[in-house]
């Protein structure tokens, strides 16, 4: 009875409101919300008042017998009254201070109180007119003034209306014992409230109890008897009629109240209620009454009224459906239909509630109805997979009753109220939410999406977007394709763009609304792509862009960058989105449609789609639709986006972002490599670079890169080059058309004039003269500094420091910053690991800070290096040269470099990375630079990539002055560098370009000339080595020196080469084993690396050819004659130099395949291996093996089921504790025919035999054939290496060098005069030497085998880089196929670089042989062709130039050192010793030393008895085997006869020795 348990009761009241939808509203929280504030006005919460209240109940009960029915006489109904009245004063007191009334039962007081209300109605109506009544009602309720209300004398009525509403809203119990005919009572005083007009002055009052009475009739419909007895009353009936014909008398606020109270009857249907309503004919009359209504009344007045009356057709409808037909035969839904006419003429929100409400009543009378609606599942046109459609047999939430969806549906049609078409359109949604089936009953029967799809387009935008967003329900949800209702938008939008109806500004709302669910709609399934375009939404579109593009284009619209898009004449912000809008939706419709961008193509909008990149607003579509249109024709976009880029203007920096990330979102697709090249996009990307001259320095040069801002535009340039090494790195055309047509110079040249680059003089300080700085260096290598990669991330955060304990880092320059940025994205572009996400190198897999202590470490532990020729260089003179081998620890697995061309940029941009501002960090980036460089080139395979990729010459022509300059901070790195490169390869042109630093190679003559003039004395100079000993030497004439003298001082030194240079060509000519050179040298060679793409091999096409007799005509490969047969009847043979780098895993399987011979028999399928020579994987043994095999995939390979045979097929020689990695071998494989097809096979290696055995010889015919047709050809192909067909990832990496094979066998002698020739021979072995002979015996040249035996000579050093096409022309067209058809390209091909290895055996006389040997294979495949720096001697004067250096040499130490070149060079070129014979050179090294006789010493000698008798190839000390040096040097002993350690007697010691030797 409490206020708590007031609210309690709030749960049960909202079954009430959860069916009415109005009791939620107002309820009981009303009553909460007025006890509370008369609690708070009022209340002092008095302790006593529960006993008081206990009291005064007694007294009561006192006054009252026992039983309520009986009455007592001998009190006064006043006294009963006045009792009364106390005892609900104190209960309301009590209820309102919330005191818990425990043990009393108010059961009695609230039917005392009803009764008393009860009475005082009946009492003052009675005899009353109606007017008089109601005024009676009025002040029997009202609510007594402020200050007033506690005095019990005053309005009674408040206090038992007040009383009631405690009483109503506690338990069941106490409302149960209240007597029905107090809700009888109050309907009448209701009914007289709401049917007769109020006075003007008693609103006030009215409104004082106006919730209250409400209240307490809604609580009591909450027991049913109360609603039966209120029903059969005659006063509610009547103020159901009322409400409908005397609307113009009655009280707003009272009808409000009565459709309340209503509502709530309704709600609670009890047995009586259809019937009670049905003798009054209250349906018909109600109907009857709003049909005469005139069109004038408000519309939310009529539905408020509707409302009330017809929810009891709702809501007794599972009960009785009489009241239903009722309202159905008396012409209900034409009152329905008036009403919704007046409430389309618009209405404000707050009245548009009860508008809400007569929908819902609609909808619900939709459900209403017998007869099912009866459809068949019949759809023809396509559909989403998941459509379910199962129509409902039993179930009530179907659409029943056609005529009232009429109703909403020509509601919504004629409507041009948003609020109503909204709602409208949510009462249709709500009825197919309420079940799936009635979208499909409704839109199969009346097609109301269809009728409104065409009629939404002139409503507002709020119902046309609501509208699409139920299109897009039934779509996503539902997975059903309303086709009838997109051909009615797709016409509507027809129209609209045609100009055909009215509207304009309502027509381009509707498009872009329409076309943004489209775009939905096809992103969401494929199937809706198609639909739409097979409804012609493609061609619609295309069609209007058509037309917007040439209004652009006619207007001279360039760029929004430019012209400000609000200032644009000819179209409005609206037509803008429009088009935007129709843009995307085709860039939707071609993303999964091959069929649709080939529609767009071939409509010719390729032209008018490139007008619209210009606008921001309109790029993205437009680049997604062009990206498409790649798909097919990847030529057009690439020529659109590299001319869209070229003719950009600079401040248009977002067109040439937007177009460079569309670029490289192209470039994934393998079809868009060639493209991008015949586009020229390369050209255009460099453009764009030298475009950008001057934008990156500080300021930058120009206003409009001051405008842009510098990261924006440094952000553009990595972008570029990204895509530039993603071209390049893809696709092989691309690598070799980039290294081929002088980009990598065009690029470092435009970098360098990008303004962050310094290209001032400050390379041309004098570093030797600058001590201070020299010594500065030499501390630096204590502390090595920063490593590259530290700068680079340093650049990137250069505020981040590594720890709090580390020292702050220096702050970077800005032009020094963009010069690490630049360089680290060409580090990335030669090392291939570019990732497209970001543009920058990662984080580092170790601490940098803590990778600088210990390179410190390191580099302090060490204090010397010991250089290849003996000598020590001190560590002082390089900054951190040690730590660079532990500091770059991503080449320690030797990775490649694939495109050294960018490390040519590296190198060619290493001087001007420099900065005025800070001259010390310059230096420390560059010695960082330099040391990440030396660690690069440090694995043999990036020293041979390198020197093929020129970076040798880029070093001489952009490093001069660091290697002349001894001193110069980057002398010793950038000199290591160039030895490392050297020793591996060097150009003829690059070695006389080192020679030549200083000054050009010039005759003496010009020379001695321009020294007489300059000064009579410089004809000769004392060394200093002559002054400090005070010899008496006379000044030594130079007029036989070679070279010009390029001393800075001709006074103190005077030789023409500086000692640091001859001290880089000691460690470029020395060899590198001690092994023989002949056969330790690195030969020219193809190496596979199989860890990359898992295959490469050489491909020999056309080895032999086997014609039927009668297939004269058909044409045939190879160069030469008549066909070569096969096998070879005497025997074959086969010879290649190999080398293990790194052997398979214990995983791979991958062997080392050096032969294999595959041949194939026209009209067959098959291909079948005949030979095959290789080691295998798993134990390292030498296979050879003669068994049919079938050339298909690994795993499908058998071998042929020939007939039962006694011979062998396959042999193993174990040869695995032979193959040392590292080392070049020799393998011959000698197979004599022997009778009975049989042959004895043989296995060298490195010369000497490790196996013979006996096997069957070649099948005559390959598989199982015994025979060919006279009409057949068979064609024989060779492989060296791993094919396509076999590709296999694996560990393993080798290399092949020169391969012969022989069609005779080979004798022992043969193979060892093989092995003999080394490494280095080159030809077909036809006038072999004997290699043992001394040098001044001329031996007589033998040939090895005949000519026409010689099947081909391999040697990759004789080799052209050509293509298909080519091979087409130069030798035939069956070749040109084989190869192409090999490389996985088409023979007319002329772009893709073919590696043709020729066959050195061709010009030979005999029968046809192959071509040569293409390399196929991209990744992991490469080759060599190594050019040692004593070859390059040859070129610059032979033997003499080396004299020439022993003659300017100052010192021992440069004597020494030239005499070790000497030396070196002859045993490392036998044709520098031929030509010092032929110069007589030891004589005149004779000479030399005598001159210098004072400079020679104890190890200069020991050169000296090598040159005469080298160690490695003597059989003894005293072997003489350099007769001719032995007679010049050791014989003349002059020579010896003014040395120091006294040499003299060391020549005869030696000659002791030799005699002693020869006994």
């Amino acid at each position: 009875m409490a206020l708590t348990q007031v609210q309690d009761q709030t749960v049960k009241g909202q079954r009430i409101n959860k069916e009415t939808g109005e009791l939620s509203a107002s309820g009981e929280l009303s009553v909460s919300v007025e006890l509370k504030t008369e609690n708070v006005e009022g209340s002092s919460r008095n302790p006593h008042l529960p006993q008081e209240l206990r009291e005064q109940l007694q007294e009561l009960e006192s006054c009252t017998c026992s039983s309520p029915d009986r009455r007592v006489d001998h009190v006064s109904s006043e006294q009963r009254e006045e009792h009364l009245v106390k005892a609900l004063s104190l209960y309301v007191q009590v209820c309102e201070d919330g005191v818990r009334l425990e043990g009393l039962d108010m059961t009695g007081l609230a039917v005392l109180t009803a009764d008393a209300v009860i009475y005082n109605i009946h009492n003052r109506l009675a005899e009353r007119t109606a007017e008089g009544a109601r005024e009676e009602v009025v002040w029997f309720f009202h609510r007594p003034p402020e200050g007033t209300q506690s005095k019990t004398g005053e309005s009674p009525g408040w206090l038992l209306l007040k009383s009631l509403l405690l009483f109503t809203s506690d338990s069941s119990d106490v409302l149960s014992s209240i007597t029905p005919e107090l809700p009888a009572a109050l309907v009448k005083c209701l009914y007289l409230l709401v049917c007769l007009p109020a006075k003007k002055d008693n609103i006030a009052i009215e409104e004082t109890f106006q919730e209250p009475l409400t209240q307490v009739l809604l609580q009591l419909c909450r027991h049913p008897v109360n609603v039966e007895k209120m029903v059969e009353t005659q006063e509610l009936q009547c103020l159901i009629i009322g409400l409908t014909s005397l609307w113009d008398q009655t009280s707003t606020a009272w009808r409000h109240q009565a459709s309340r109270i209503l509502k709530a009857i309704s709600a609670v249907a009890t047995s009586n209620t259809v019937p009670s309503l049905l003798d009054k004919d209250c349906v018909r009359i109600c109907i009857q009454n709003l049909l005469q209504i005139s069109a004038d009344v408000p519309g939310p007045l009529l539905a408020e009224v509707a409302v009330a009356v017809f929810s009891f057709i709702i809501d007794t409808y599972p009960l009785s459906p009489s009241l239903f037909i009722e309202f159905d035969t008396n012409n209900g839904y034409q009152a329905l239909e008036n009403i919704l006419k007046c409430c389309e003429e618009g209405m404000s929100t707050d009245q548009f509630q009860h508008v809400e409400e007569l929908l819902t009543l609609i909808a619900d009378l939709t459900l209403l109805g017998k007869t099912e609606l009866k459809v068949a599942l019949c759809v023809t046109n396509p559909q989403l997979p998941g459509l379910k459609f199962d129509p409902p047999i039993t179930k009530g939430s179907t659409v029943k009753n056609l005529q009232a969806f009429h109703l909403l549906q020509a509601s919504l049609l004629r409507s041009q109220d948003s609020l109503l078409c909204c709602q409208l359109l949510r009462t249709l949604q709500t009825i197919w939410e309420r079940d799936p089936a009635n979208f499909f009953l409704l839109e199969w029967t009346v097609q109301s999406m269809a009728q409104l799809g065409a009629s939404v387009w002139h409503k507002p935008a709020p119902v046309q977007k609501l509208f699409f967003s139920l299109l897009e329900m039934v779509v996503f949800k539902m997975n059903y394709i309303p086709h009838e209702t997109l051909r009615a938008v797709l016409n509507v939008l027809k129209q609209i763009w045609a100009r055909t109806v009215a509207g304009e500004v309502a027509g381009i709302e509707f498009g872009v609304v329409a076309l943004k669910c489209f775009h939905r709609m096809i992103v969401h399934s494929g199937v809706l792509d198609e639909v739409l375009s097979d409804r012609g939404l493609l061609e619609l579109l295309l069609g209007e862009l058509r037309k917007r593009a040439k209004i652009l284009r006619k207007a001279g619209v360039v760029s929004s960058a430019q012209i400000n898009p609000q200032q644009l004449p000819c179209v409005e912000d609206g037509e803008r989105r429009l088009t935007a809008c129709m843009l995307e939706v085709v860039s939707s419709l071609t993303l999964r449609s091959i069929k649709n961008i080939v529609s767009v193509r071939d409509l010719g909008m390729v032209p008018y789609i490139k007008i619209f990149l210009d606008q921001d607003q309109y790029r993205a579509p437009t680049l997604n639709i062009l990206e498409q249109l790649a798909e097919i024709n990847p030529e057009e976009f690439m020529s659109t986006g590299i001319g869209a880029l070229c003719s950009s203007t600079q401040q248009e920096l977002r067109l040439k972002w937007d177009l460079l990330q569309s670029v490289l979102k192209v470039l994934e697709r393998p079809n868009s490599w060639d493209a991008f090249r015949r586009a020229g996009g390369f050209t255009g990307l460099l453009y764009l670079v030298i475009d950008m001259e001057g934008a990156l320095s500080d300021p930058p040069q120009g206003e409009v890169w001051k405008t842009l801002g510098h990261q924006p535009l440094l952000d553009l340039l990595l972008l570029t080059l990204h895509i530039l090494a993603r071209a390049v790195h893809l696709h092989t055309v691309n690598a070799y058309h980039f290294e081929t047509s002088g980009f990598y110079e065009r690029l470092a040249e435009a970098l360098l004039h990008l303004g962050c680059f310094h290209t001032g003089d400050h390379e041309k300080k004098k570093w030797d003269e600058e001590e201070g700085f020299c010594s500065k260096t030499g501390q630096d290598d204590q502390s090595p500094g920063k490593s590259f990669h530290q700068f680079v991330e340093l650049a990137e955060a250069s505020d981040a420091p590594c720890s709090p304990s580390t020292p702050l880092q220096p702050n970077l320059p800005v032009t020094l910053r963009t010069c690490i940025r630049l360089l680290s994205c060409l580090d990335q572009f030669a090392t291939g690991t570019y990732s497209h996400q970001e543009f920058n190198l990662g984080p580092e897999s170790e601490d940098a800070c803590g990778r600088d202590t210990d390179n410190r470490l390191l580099a302090s532990g060490r204090q010397f290096l010991e250089d290849t020729q003996g000598r020590s260089r001190n560590t002082a003179s390089s900054i951190s040269s040690v730590s660079t081998e532990y500091q770059y620890s991503r080449f320690s697995c030797e990775h490649i470099i694939p495109h050294p061309g960018a490390l040519r940029v590296i190198i060619t941009l290493l001087p001007s990375v420099f900065t005025p501002k800070d001259t010390q960090l310059s230096m420390e980036v560059q010695l960082s630079l330099v040391h990440y460089i030396q660690a690069v080139v440090k694995p043999e395979r990036n020293r041979q990539i390198l020197c093929e990729g020129g970076l040798v010459s880029t070093l001489l022509i952009h490093c001069r002055n660091m290697l002349l300059a001894p001193n110069h901070p980057l002398h010793l790195p950038v000199t290591r560098i160039l030895e490392k490169l050297s020793s591996q390869s060097i150009t003829h042109s690059d070695f006389r370009k080192f020679i030549c630093l200083g000054q050009a190679l010039k005759y003496l003559a010009d020379k001695t000339a321009k020294q007489s003039q300059q000064s009579p004395v410089s004809n000769g100079h004392n060394t200093e080595a002559q002054v400090s000993s005070g010899s008496s030497l006379k000044t030594m004439n130079r007029s036989f020196s070679l070279l010009q003298s390029t001393s800075q001082s001709e006074s103190s030194v005077g030789f023409a080469i500086p000692v640091h240079q001859i001290i880089s060509l000691v460690s470029m000519v020395s060899p590198r084993s001690f092994r023989p050179h002949r056969v330790s040298s690195s030969p020219a060679f193809v190496e596979f690396d199989m860890s990359e793409s898992g295959y490469g091999c050489l491909f020999l096409p056309s080895l032999a050819t086997v014609k039927g007799v009668t297939a004269d005509s058909i044409s045939t490969g190879g160069i030469g004659g008549d066909c070569r047969g096969f096998p070879p009847t005497a025997g074959v043979s086969f010879s290649c130099w190999f080398q293990i780098n790194r052997f398979s895993s214990a995983c791979d399987s991958h062997p080392i395949r050096l032969l294999s011979v595959v041949r194939h028999m026209s009209r067959t399928e098959q291909h079948y291996i005949c030979l095959s020579v290789s080691f295998s994987a798993c134990d390292g043994c030498l296979v050879i093996s003669t068994e049919e095999e079938t050339f298909t995939y690994l795993d499908t390979m058998e071998p042929e089921v020939c007939t039962s045979s006694s011979l062998t097929t396959s042999l193993r020689f174990r040869c695995s504790s032979a193959l040392v990695p590292g080392q070049w071998h020799h393998l011959v494989v000698v197979m004599a025919k022997d009778v009975k097809k049989s042959c004895v096979t043989s296995a060298y290696f490195n010369g000497k035999a490790v196996g013979t055995g006996k096997m069957r010889y070649i099948q005559p015919f390959p598989g199982q054939y015994v025979s060919m047709d006279p009409t057949a050809v068979i064609d024989v192909y060779g492989l060296i290496g791993t094919p396509a067909l076999w590709k296999e990832h694996a560990a393993v990496v080798w290399r092949v060098g020169p391969s012969y094979l022989f069609e005779e066998a080979l004798s022992s002698d043969a193979v060892d005069a093989i092995y003999n020739q080394g490494t280095a021979y080159l030809g077909n072995f036809l006038a072999l030497r004997n290699t043992g002979c001394s040098s001044d015996t001329e031996s007589v040249p033998h040939r090895l085998v005949p000519e026409g035996r010689i099947s081909f000579g391999i040697n990759p050093a004789v080799s052209t880089l050509t293509n298909v096409a080519q091979i087409r022309d130069d030798y035939n067209e069956v070749d040109c196929r084989l190869i192409a058809k090999e490389m996985e390209i088409t023979s007319r091909d002329h772009s893709t670089p073919v590696f043709l290895a020729r066959n050195i055996s061709q010009h030979l006389s005999g029968t046809a042989r192959t071509i040569g040997a293409a390399l196929v294979g991209h990744f992991g495949v490469r080759t060599f062709t190594p050019s040692s720096a004593s070859n390059g001697f040859l070129y610059v004067g032979g033997p003499a130039v080396v004299l020439s250096l022993v003659a300017m040499a100052p010192d021992d130490s440069s004597l020494y050192a030239t005499i070790k070149i000497l030396l070196s060079v002859l045993e490392t070129n036998s044709a520098m010793q031929q030509e010092m014979s032929r110069i007589g050179g030891y004589k005149l090294l004779a000479f030399l030393l005598k001159m210098k006789s004072s400079l020679i010493s104890y190890r200069a000698f020991q050169l000296v008895l090598c040159l005469v008798s080298p160690v490695a190839l003597s059989s003894g000390s005293g072997f003489i085997q350099n007769e001719p040096a032995f007679q010049a040097l050791l014989c003349d002993l002059e020579v010896w006869k003014n040395a120091s350690d006294n040499l003299e007697l060391s020549v005869l010691n030696h000659f002791a020795e030799i005699l002693k030797s020869s006994r």
